[in-house]
């Protein structure tokens, strides 16, 4: 069922992250690195507020719409989430217009103002829509909005910025539009904003209830994550946070690409598994949503860092290659332990309804992570600014791991969760070895490369496994021929 899953959500898991590093290294090249700071820092805020204020009816959703299953419980459901989407929405607004005013030094125009305000909360807003399809299991509409209509965005904020204005406010408009089109289409093929009345206040406090610790945690582990930029931009100015954000910014979303590969249907299949089947059956869901992360975010963290310095030569420009170096692979390692954190046992007390422990981790992880930036961003320059949030990552992924293990009582996988790591950290070695090269087709010859011997190290070290799926495969593929020979 989860591979099924995976399969359907495959092509919005794999464009919506390439978008999103595309974005990144397109912004390096045709803007300036004042506007790339810019721009990055507004994406960074948007992050920031939708954890802050549409996390907890997010996750609230996700994890208790099944059971709004009769007309008059959707009908009370629809009507909570209306107030709530209104809400959210207009303290983005607000909010976003304070922050545009106060923090950015350049003079701010009323164009300026609109732009971001209007990027932030339409970004916002597409992100809930997304989840809300997924928790409706309306793939098409969750494709749309994470994959289609950003990159139909991107497109556009290439034309934009090639022959309007190479600046930060045309380009993030530019982006904004396709998304706003897309929000409009899923409302109107959704039940989403049907619901006109007095709202359920039992479902709001219910909402408030699970979500505020659940938001209190996400906006901790949000803001531990974007600090860096904030902290880079305060000490040494918005060119240095463009320099910065470029290389910090593809490290995490190269982990982030490898996750959204096999994450979008396997929470809301654990929420399921939970109320049809009990808590083993969540568990298991769980430790083999926790196994995928695993073989997909350990091969591309690794491989990254085997090919770093191919990538810097051919895809950045010269101004930001030497900081990369280190940063890179320091900042995609950070995305490893954070994703896997945020993505496996983070659930497990989303599962047990006990969010309270995700907001005592990710305190943790945001102090730390703030002290820890500024003595690495003072001892070592820009790339000391990613030791932060790396430490922070590994130290509060095991400390998860303990309590959800030691407290819940969640089998974590660790002898098969190793062997993964140790085939990637072998195929990492093995890339490490190979020439540099500034030639695409080279890069990409070298990447299908490490792509072999990572999955002929996975059949070599669960050879049990490996040949039980090709024995119902070849059992398959003679049952389909028997039945088109009848």
């Amino acid at each position: 069922m989860l591979l099924k899953q995976t399969w359907l959500y495959l092509p919005a898991q794999i464009i919506a992250p390439a978008v999103q590093l595309l974005s990144v290294l397109i912004w390096a090249h045709l803007l300036p690195v004042e506007e790339v700071g810019i721009a990055t820092l507004v994406v960074a805020m948007q992050d920031v507020l939708f954890a802050g204020l549409f996390m907890w009816w997010s996750h609230f959703m996700l994890r208790y719409l099944p059971r709004y299953s009769t007309q008059e419980q959707r009908s009370g459901f629809r009507r909570a989430e209306l107030v709530a989407i209104l809400g959210s929405t207009v303290a983005h607004i607000l909010i976003m217009l304070v922050i545009s005013h106060y923090y950015f030094d350049e003079p701010i125009t009323p164009f300026f103002y609109f732009s971001v305000t209007t990027f932030v909360t339409v970004r916002s807003l597409a992100a809930y829509l997304a989840e809300r399809a997924r928790s409706d299991v309306k793939i098409l509409l969750y494709t749309c909005l994470q994959a289609v209509f950003p990159a139909i965005g991107l497109v556009l904020s290439i034309i934009v910025s090639l022959y309007v204005s190479a600046t930060a406010e045309y380009v993030l408009l530019a982006m904004m539009l396709p998304q706003l089109i897309g929000i409009l289409i899923v409302i109107s093929q959704t039940d989403v904003g049907r619901g006109a009345g007095r709202p359920d206040m039992s479902v709001l406090k219910s909402a408030v209830m699970f979500g505020l610790p659940v938001t209190a945690g996400s906006l901790l582990a949000v803001v531990a994550l974007n600090a860096p930029r904030f902290i880079v931009d305060h000490t040494l100015g918005i060119a240095a946070t463009g320099i910065f954000a470029v290389s910090y910014g593809l490290g995490i979303r190269a982990s982030s690409f490898a996750v959204m590969l096999v994450t979008a249907g396997a929470y809301p299949l654990a929420v399921r598994k939970m109320e049809q089947e009990g808590l083993d059956a969540a568990y298991k869901q769980l430790a083999t949503n926790m196994t995928l992360v695993a073989l997909a975010v350990a091969p591309v963290a690794c491989g990254l860092i085997g090919i770093n310095t191919s990538v810097i030569n051919s895809f950045l420009p010269e101004v930001m290659r030497e900081t990369a170096y280190v940063l890179l692979p320091l900042s995609t390692l950070c995305g490893l332990f954070r994703y896997l954190r945020s993505h496996t046992t983070d659930q497990v007390f989303l599962i047990r309804s006990k969010p309270r422990y995700v907001t005592m981790i990710a305190t943790v992880d945001l102090v730390l992570a703030v002290g820890l930036t500024y003595v690495g961003l003072l001892n070592f320059g820009l790339w000391g600014a990613v030791l932060g949030p790396l430490v922070t990552a590994i130290l509060t992924w095991a400390t998860s791991l303990l309590i959800a293990g030691l407290k819940f009582g969640f089998p974590f996988p660790a002898w098969t969760i190793f062997r993964i790591i140790g085939a990637a950290v072998l195929m990492m070695l093995a890339v490490l070895a190979l020439p540099t090269t500034t030639s695409p087709f080279i890069l990409a010859a070298q990447v299908a490369m490490g792509f072999a011997l990572y999955a002929a190290l996975l059949i070599a070290f669960f050879p049990k496994i490996c040949s039980e799926r090709a024995r119902k495969l070849l059992a398959r593929k003679t049952k389909a021929k028997q039945e088109v020979s009848k």
